[in-house]
């Protein structure tokens, strides 16, 4: 079952982000205490009404997500409208995947977006994920990255 998530289920949502992390290689770029200051974080974006995931339930438990941002940094502050949607938070339990859970979770939170009057999405992609949102319809941006 394809819903939105709950305030009270970000606690799943972050041990999922934290897994991705990890699958990534990355979470040893993360603090011992990553896991508060993140659920501190989305629980103030949920009150602001700036973040939303969506979620793919399984024999009640949550197997896939996908989270929506409302971003209002610099420079895109000073554009008309000053802000832009963001996608991440998108994960699936390895046992779940290759079953599209993920492209229909991320649609519904571009509809959310939409709805939100975003009208430019971005993401950060993983060599996986990058043909699934090229048919969504993102395009490779030109951004660079110089890591120190």
């Amino acid at each position: 079952m394809i819903r939105m998530a709950k305030e009270d289920e970000l606690k799943v949502i972050i041990k999922m982000k934290l897994k991705m992390f990890k699958e990534a290689g990355v979470d040893d770029h993360l603090p011992n205490n990553a896991y508060d200051d993140i659920l501190e974080s989305y629980q103030e974006l949920y009150k602001q009404d700036k973040m939303r995931h969506f979620c793919f339930q399984d024999q009640g438990e949550i197997v896939a997500c996908v989270g929506g941002f409302i971003k209002e940094d610099i420079p895109f502050s000073f554009f008309n409208p000053p802000y832009y949607g963001f996608i991440g938070d998108v994960y699936t339990v390895v046992e779940y995947r290759g079953n599209g859970y993920a492209t229909k979770l991320t649609n519904q939170v571009i509809q959310w977006l939409k709805e939100k009057n975003v009208e430019v999405i971005r993401l950060l992609a993983s060599k996986a994920g990058e043909g699934i949102y090229k048919k969504l319809g993102f395009k490779v941006s030109d951004e660079m990255v110089l890591e120190l």
